[in-house]
């Protein structure tokens, strides 16, 4: 086990300072997108208004991830785990991990919000999203948030914070920001606990393309439930058997990752 290093990685006061840099800076680039849009919108060509957006959103992420790329690594030996490749089986147990957390959350706390309305502009949110071309929301919901989200969440938050702080509070703090990211209460708290799965994950293996591949997988599920009344129901009944299959179905993804063996270069500190 290695010890905290005051001088590695960021303390849970700098990791607030820097999601709040990271969404200011979402809005200042893609401000000039965002009035291109709206140019191309008011003469009535809505399919470039949302191409155009999009373009925007990936511009302004690949600034960000840049920005605090090249201040990390004047710092220190700063990098992206994306070089190991994850293997068959691992692909597979974080599928089996995404239905398994689908099943335990839509019966838990998934049944209880249901109780809570949704704000306006939530729903009309929605609305907006579901009308886009299928292609759009697609590249939306299971590549730019997937990829983007992760590097950010995951691969600089999670991963600074757990030099500094230990993996629990890294996990949970990361995790905290990545409710908040999505900005309403339903999806945040759906966001927070998933982002917990996909902690431990990173940092019981390491690879950032594991998480990638269960927020794809996750909202892949979501965009094929929209289009399918049968999934939107069995979300909205409660099920014991869909509940207890997927506390197994956890538990043994669980078990499966932390026997899982890691780069030797990549000691986690599991003592928060």
């Amino acid at each position: 086990m290695e010890k905290f290093n005051e001088n590695r990685g960021i303390s849970i006061k700098e990791s607030i300072k820097l999601f709040f840099e990271i969404n200011i800076w979402l809005i200042i680039y893609g401000i000039p997108f965002t009035i291109l849009a709206i140019y191309f919108k008011e003469h009535g060509l809505e399919v470039t208004y949302e191409s155009i957006e999009q373009l925007g959103e990936i511009v302004a992420y690949i600034f960000i991830i840049k920005k605090i790329y090249k201040r990390f690594k004047s710092q220190e030996n700063f990098r992206f785990k994306i070089k190991y490749k994850p293997t068959l089986k691992e692909g597979i147990f974080v599928i089996i991990a995404t239905i398994a957390y689908i099943f335990v959350y839509d019966n838990t706390l998934g049944i209880l919000l249901q109780k809570i309305p949704e704000a306006d502009w939530v729903k009309n949110a929605f609305i907006e999203i579901e009308s886009e071309p299928l292609l759009l929301q697609f590249s939306s919901l299971c590549l730019i948030a997937p990829i983007f989200e992760e590097i950010i969440c995951r691969g600089i938050i999670l991963e600074q914070l757990n030099k500094r702080c230990g993996a629990t509070k890294a996990i949970l703090i990361s995790s905290l920001f990545f409710g908040i990211m999505h900005f309403n209460l339903h999806q945040g708290v759906n966001a927070f606990f998933i982002g917990v799965v996909m902690g431990v994950i990173y940092v019981k293996t390491d690879p950032l393309l594991l998480t990638i591949l269960l927020h794809f997988v996750n909202n892949l599920y979501c965009l094929i439930a929209q289009y399918i009344p049968y999934l939107d129901q069995i979300e909205s009944n409660f099920s014991v058997v869909r509940l207890i299959c997927g506390v197994i179905l956890l538990f043994l993804v669980y078990r499966f990752f932390n026997n899982s063996k890691i780069d030797l270069d990549r000691k986690l500190n599991l003592e928060a």
